[in-house]
């Protein structure tokens, strides 16, 4: 399996155990649980594309994410919206630009639009896994709205896409100023932790 669906998987796994063993489920721990287990079986995966995107932006939404929120005084679902897609595009920033030659700003917007949309398909294909087995007539009638929704993110998609500016080429950044927004990075979030 791809290195996004092992993480994923160990995550929610370790998530259970905690919950079921009436322990606190600590993400970031999990995270990093997930990517020792999978360096183990398979070291290279380090230098893997798919591997640095999960652990980054997973680490953006389970560590960066709710340091920033704690320093915003106006709490909403809206501005969580908007917090959530940004925490996870900052963590992975540079490597985007590294690996694709591309700035996406529009990144945010497709992310908030879609989100929901992404979450309802993989809770309704799980759904209709489950099913396949036992009653494949209710399994495909369950994967019909999961189909939809994946037609829904493809049309937001290709609409954000179209819209001016929604992406830049960019040079490829060298290591070294990589190095110096991760280093920025932390500079900001010790600041904001220490405040």
């Amino acid at each position: 399996w791809p290195a996004p669906v092992i993480r994923a998987v160990l995550m929610s796994s370790l998530g259970l155990l905690a919950y079921y063993s009436g322990r606190e489920n600590s993400l970031l721990n999990a995270l990093a649980i997930s990517g020792l287990v999978i360096l183990l079986i398979d070291p290279d995966s380090l230098f893997n594309i798919s591997f640095q995107l999960t652990f980054l932006a997973t680490w953006g939404l389970v560590y960066l994410f709710p340091i920033v929120r704690e320093h915003i005084s106006y709490k909403s679902w809206a501005i969580d919206l908007i917090l959530i897609p940004l925490s996870a595009e900052l963590a992975v920033l540079p490597l985007i630009a590294y690996n694709f030659n591309l700035f996406t700003p529009s990144s945010i917007l497709s992310n908030i639009l879609v989100t929901y949309l992404s979450g309802g398909a993989v809770i309704l294909g799980f759904i209709a896994f489950l099913l396949a087995p036992l009653i494949p007539s209710l399994a495909s009638l369950v994967l019909f709205p999961a189909g939809m929704f994946i037609e829904m993110i493809l049309y937001i998609v290709q609409l954000v896409k179209n819209i001016p500016g929604a992406y830049l080429w960019v040079a490829t950044p060298a290591i070294g100023m990589i190095g110096l927004y991760y280093l920025a990075l932390f500079s900001a979030i010790l600041a904001l932790r220490s405040s």
